[in-house]
Order: C-alpha cells, then sequence, then structure tokens
C-alpha cells in the first residue's frame, strides 16, 4: 500500500520552509506592485507630496554609516566633535578665568565659621518681638 504523500510537497517538490519562504516572498512583491500603482496613481492624480499613509511602508530614515575604526581621527564626525571639545574647554577657561577675577576684586574669601560668627551677630542685634507684640501687629 503506497504512503500517502504531502501534496502541496509533491506539486513543488519542495519542503514546507521553502514554501513558506516563496509564500513570503510573493506576498512581498504583491505589496511591492500595489504601492507602485498607488504612487503611479498620485503621480496621475497630480499630488506631489507623496502620502504614505497609503502606501505600505513607510521610507526608512538613513542611518549614518558607521566607519571601521570608531578611533579613527580623520572621520568627519570625530573632527567635528572634538572642534566641539575644543570650544567647550576654551568656554570653560574663560569662565574659571572670570571667576577667579571676580574673586580677587571682592577681596578673600570668607571661611565658613566667620560666616556664622557674622549671621549671629545680625540675629542678636536684631530686636525678638514677643509673642504680644506679634498679636498687636496683626491687628
Amino acid at each position: 500500500m503506497p504512503v500517502p504523500v504531502d501534496v502541496e510537497k509533491r506539486k513543488s517538490g519542495q519542503s514546507p520552509n521553502k514554501r513558506r519562504e516563496a509564500f513570503k516572498r510573493k506576498r512581498k512583491e504583491n505589496e511591492k506592485n500595489e504601492a507602485h500603482q498607488l504612487k503611479e496613481e498620485l503621480r496621475r492624480t497630480g499630488v506631489t507630496e507623496p502620502i504614505y499613509e497609503n502606501l505600505y511602508k513607510r521610507p526608512i530614515p538613513q542611518k549614518p554609516k558607521r566607519t571601521k575604526m570608531p578611533y579613527s581621527s580623520h572621520s568627519q564626525e570625530t573632527q567635528r566633535l572634538s572642534a566641539i571639545d575644543m570650544k567647550t574647554e576654551a568656554l570653560k577657561q574663560k569662565i574659571l578665568r572670570e571667576h577667579k577675577q571676580k574673586q580677587h576684586k571682592k577681596g578673600k574669601k570668607k571661611s565658613l565659621g566667620s560666616l556664622c560668627k557674622e549671621l549671629r551677630q545680625k540675629m542678636a542685634s536684631k530686636p525678638k518681638k514677643s509673642p504680644q507684640q506679634k498679636q498687636q501687629q496683626e491687628r
């Protein structure tokens, strides 16, 4: 008695995986054709901007190509980044210089202890209000 053979396999002479791949390929081609037909229709109707909602796939933004060696100094990106780094370094130096000049103009830096002493003296010199005086001021 003959063994039953898969009808699809007998027709195409392919394994199920190959059939699946062929099916996917055909479906992709059909979708491409549909998208192309839609583009042609839009061109005929006079629409200048492409309307991507109708198409199968939106355009994929291109990624910048990677250089073979990330440390290659000749690439434009690294040159641009190094220029930016130099500018920021120059700005830092300028800000530090200005800060030092301001400190020199102000005079000596005050230590934390001396600041606390000044604060205590100010607090002591202010007359303390009793709760009765506060109530009178509110009225």
